[in-house]
C-alpha cells in the first residue's frame, strides 16, 4: 500500500527533497561541531553557550528550567544535565524564587559575565564562516524558506536574538 503510495510523487522531486533533508541535517551536525570546537577553550559546549545568549539575553526576566526547555526546545532530562554542567563550571546558578520556593531561577554568575564579549565574538565568526558566500538576497530569501519549513513542521514561534523577530509562513 505505501509503495503504491509514494508512485504518486515524482521520483525527482522526492530525490531534491531527501538531498535538501539531508543537506539540513548535516549543516545542524557541522554548526555544533563547528562551534563545540570554537568554544572548547572556554571549556563550553554549543549548547550551553545557546543557553548562556538565552540568559544573556533575558537577565531582567526571571528563567527558569521550564523557560529553557520550552524557549530553546530542549527536553527536560537534557536541561537538566545542561544547568549541573554549568552550574559545576561556575557559570550559572539556582536561587530560590522569592514568590514561590518551590521554583528556583536561573541566574549567570560572574564568571559567564565575564566570558560573554568572547562568547559573542565566536559566535560572530562562526555566522560569518557560515554565510561568508552569501549575498544578502540569498540570506533573505534562506530566511524565508527556513520559516516556512519550521512552519510546515509545527513551530511557529522561533526567537532569535535580542531582535525577538517572530517568523511566521507569510
Amino acid at each position: 500500500m505505501e509503495g503504491n503510495r509514494l508512485k504518486e510523487f515524482d521520483q525527482n522531486q522526492l530525490n531534491k527533497r531527501r538531498r535538501c533533508a539531508v543537506l539540513l541535517k548535516h549543516l545542524h551536525h557541522g554548526m555544533h561541531k563547528n562551534f563545540n570546537k570554537d568554544l572548547e577553550s572556554l571549556n563550553l559546549t554549543s549548547v550551553q553557550g545557546e543557553v548562556l545568549f538565552f540568559l544573556f539575553h533575558n537577565q531582567d526576566k526571571k528563567i527558569y528550567q521550564r523557560t529553557i526547555e520550552e524557549s530553546l526546545k530542549i527536553s527536560n532530562p537534557t536541561v537538566t544535565g545542561i544547568i549541573q554542567r554549568m552550574e559545576e563550571k561556575g557559570l550559572i546558578g539556582r536561587v530560590v524564587d522569592e514568590e514561590d520556593a518551590r521554583y528556583r531561577i536561573i541566574v549567570l554568575c560572574d564568571k559567564a559575565i565575564e566570558i560573554r564579549e568572547e562568547l559573542a565574538i565566536r559566535r560572530e565568526i562562526a555566522a560569518q564562516k557560515l554565510f561568508q558566500n552569501l549575498k544578502e538576497e540569498e540570506i533573505d530569501e534562506l530566511e524565508r524558506v527556513l520559516a516556512i519549513m519550521t512552519h510546515n513542521l509545527g513551530i511557529d514561534e522561533i526567537c532569535c536574538d535580542k531582535g525577538e523577530r517572530r517568523w511566521s509562513k507569510n
